[in-house]
């Protein structure tokens, strides 16, 4: 999914709602461009559980 952590638009049409957990990774520019779970990112930034 494209989108962008910083527009609730997106974070709302990807189920944010629904979600038990949000994990925030800092995706690096070696990482491949089309993997979409990233799997292999560098950073984990944050996790967030929703009450």
């Amino acid at each position: 999914m494209l989108g962008s952590i910083d527009c609730l638009d997106d974070l709302l049409r990807a189920g944010i709602t629904l979600a038990e957990n949000v994990v925030v990774v800092n995706k690096e520019l070696s990482n491949s461009a089309e993997e979409d779970t990233l799997a292999d990112c560098n950073t984990i930034v944050a996790v967030q559980t929703m009450f």
